[in-house]
């Protein structure tokens, strides 16, 4: 959480109009919750990893509204990788939850073009 609050020290010494340029995310919740705080929501956010998980889990079982309506998200983007634990997450579905939440995807690395383009067409 000293993180958090170094990088919010240093992001809240330059001036408001540049923060909307900003994206600040976290693998791990603790710093980024702190982070929150602190900036009171003038800096973006992704969603951490058990944000992501949640969203992704509670939406495939329809129940994203549900949990969106309990649990209001604090983010405003996902920022993950296309496969985890052999999980694809880069899915026309899952695309399409997010967006119709209105939350938006960041892959990374992406170091191939032929990905960059599947990718690009999936939205």
């Amino acid at each position: 959480e000293v993180v958090a609050e170094k990088v919010w020290a240093e992001l809240a010494s330059h001036p408001a109009e540049l923060l909307s340029r900003v994206v600040v995310a976290s693998r791990y919740c603790a710093p980024l919750r702190r982070f929150r705080e602190l900036a009171a929501g003038r800096v973006a956010t992704s969603a951490c990893e058990s944000e992501a998980t949640n969203f992704l889990l509670t939406a495939q079982f329809g129940f994203l509204n549900v949990y969106r309506t309990f649990f209001p998200p604090q983010y405003q983007l996902f920022q993950i990788p296309t496969e985890t634990s052999g999980i694809r997450l880069a899915q026309p579905n899952m695309l399409k939850l997010a967006h119709d939440a209105g939350i938006m995807v960041h892959f990374w690395v992406i170091n191939d073009g032929q990905e960059a383009v599947e990718l690009l067409k999936m939205g």
